[in-house]
């Protein structure tokens, strides 16, 4: 028997690590006489490829979405600041002191209402962002049509 090294199957020395400093996955499989891989072992290797693979992609999605729920985070300060500083100046331009009054008010009660508007945009940006990251990399299986009722021998010759 001919013994297969990691290196051989995968591509990579069994010392090397990740960026996280793990070893990779390795498999000590041993080959058949003619050093062949069987059917077995050629579908196992393929489920493993494909599980890193989705493995992969899954951290690059994660990794993609904290990054654009950060910007949209920051974004939504940044609005927020502007808006503020805006809503604050024209009420420091209201002259009278009735007007000031309800121009207080209604600044103070539209600020808040603005802040709820934002805030409430940002997590729904977040639960979508989230619900896309969770959403599952392998295709849907494909669907099995039902296998039609056996018919009686009866049934098939009265009605074809």
């Amino acid at each position: 028997m001919t013994r297969v090294t990691e290196t051989d199957l995968f591509g990579f020395n069994s010392t090397a690590t990740t960026s996280f400093g793990l070893s990779p996955t390795t498999l000590n499989m041993v080959a058949n006489t003619s050093g062949r891989l069987t059917k077995e072992e050629r579908e196992i290797l393929h489920e493993r490829d494909k599980q890193l693979l989705v493995v992969d992609a899954q951290a690059d999605k994660s990794l993609f979405a904290m990054n654009r729920l950060g910007e949209v985070d920051q974004y939504a300060f940044l609005q927020a600041a502007e808006t503020f500083e805006y809503a604050l100046e024209l009420k420091a331009e209201v002259k009278g002191e009735e007007a000031q009054l309800y121009m207080t008010e209604f600044v103070k009660r539209g600020l808040q209402m603005y802040g709820r508007q934002m805030l409430g945009c940002i997590e729904v940006s977040g639960a979508n962002i989230g619900a896309e990251v969770h959403r599952s990399l392998y295709p849907p299986e494909p669907e099995q049509k039902p296998e039609p009722p056996q018919r009686g021998v009866l049934s098939r010759l009265l009605f074809g």
